[in-house]
């Protein structure tokens, strides 16, 4: 079975187990059952996406559940992920090197808490871990050292894997109007090294093992009677690299009863040259009584992305993204949908060297994404 189908059949069985589960609890509200627990609010969602291009295919199923109740909610997520490439050596350069295809997965778990002591203050902490490759471009690498190195002493193979864990808090300055929030976080990762061999010398191993710590402040609240805005900041510390700082500011804007348009800016810089933007823009309207259809575009530009676990010669070119989607959304009483379908381009900037082994990894393709998600509240 193609890896993409398992991972359908995955995101329809978690589709299903969410409907069953919502089916049975919708039954117990119909004979005016109250919820377990007294708790408020039961919110269950699941959704399913999928980025594909000509060589390389990603999808990613998703169920998760929040219980609310007066002081306190908490909210539970599971993923798997799915990454299918079809390796390409470049012969010039790697003349021993095969193409072959690779099937990989990843498992996540997730989870959060927060705490309501007053009407002012809101606490929380979350953790999570996961298990395989965060993308493509890891798996990637990966079978490309692995073909050049595996055989020789000192190589291991990859195991990736992960966790996080994050606490902070958020104090209305104005009830539901001003708020300030801020968190601390801390995130482990073991990741797919490089390698390098120099003639007579032993096998080196690269950093696969990456520390990061950081903390991010942030404001939001209503600019006027149909404008709402978010700026946010962030300061990330992670092994072997400088701090990298990243701004994000974000509009919501209701232009009348049926339209609303969503505004978000972003950027990020790290000593000593990387920096990065993006920009996006959501137009939504409500065609009849809750269904909604938009249209949602974004651009992204960096000017190479850093890894100190991979020498400098493997650091990826520059990248421009640009990515569009017509989404549709139904919100009823309980139950919502939503659904999304679009173009993604990513454009490279042009690599001189004629002796780069990864230019089947870093060139330009055209993606076709496509997104499906439902959730109920009880």
């Amino acid at each position: 079975m193609a890896i993409h189908e398992a991972a359908g059949w995955v995101a329809a069985a978690a589709v299903v187990a969410a409907w069953a589960v919502g089916g049975c609890m919708a039954a117990s509200d119909a004979t005016g059952a109250a919820l377990p627990w007294g708790l408020e609010e039961v919110r269950l969602e699941s959704g399913f996406e999928t980025l594909a291009s000509r060589d390389i295919h990603v999808t990613d199923a998703t169920v998760s559940g929040r219980l609310r109740d007066e002081g306190w909610d908490v909210e539970l997520q599971g993923t798997r992920a799915d990454i299918w490439a079809e390796y390409q050596n470049a012969q010039a350069v790697d003349p021993l090197g095969f193409g072959r295809d690779m099937a990989e997965h990843r498992h996540a778990g997730q989870g959060m808490v927060r705490a309501r002591p007053s009407s002012r203050w809101t606490l929380q902490a979350s953790g999570g871990g996961y298990s395989g490759y965060t993308d493509y471009r890891s798996l990637w690498l990966d079978e490309y050292y692995r073909q050049r190195f595996g055989p020789l002493v000192g190589y291991r193979e990859a195991r990736p894997a992960g966790w996080n864990v994050s606490a902070g808090g958020r104090w209305a300055a104005r009830p539901g109007d001003r708020f300030l929030q801020w968190d601390v976080l801390w995130q482990g990762d073991t990741v797919a090294p490089a390698y390098e061999k120099f003639p007579f010398q032993p096998l080196i191993r690269r950093q696969d093992r990456l520390d990061t710590r950081g903390f991010r402040v942030g404001g939001e609240g209503i600019l006027g009677r149909r404008l709402r805005g978010l700026v946010e900041g962030q300061v990330l510390w992670t092994t072997e690299r400088r701090p990298r700082f990243s701004l994000r500011q974000s509009l919501n804007w209701a232009v009348d009863e049926a339209w609303v348009a969503r505004f978000m800016v972003a950027m990020t810089i790290e000593s000593p040259r990387y920096i990065s933007g993006s920009a996006g823009v959501v137009v939504e309207r409500e065609l009849a009584r809750g269904w909604f259809a938009g249209v949602d575009l974004r651009y992204y530009h960096d000017n190479g992305q850093l890894n100190q676990s991979l020498p400098e010669s493997t650091a990826s070119p520059g990248l421009r993204t640009v990515q569009a989607a017509l989404v549709a959304r139904w919100q009823g009483e309980a139950w919502g949908a939503k659904a999304s379908v679009g173009p993604y381009l990513n454009d490279y900037d042009e690599v001189t060297s004629k002796l780069n082994p990864f230019v089947h990894l870093y060139r330009d393709r055209t993606w076709m994404g496509v997104q499906v998600a439902a959730g109920r509240v009880f």
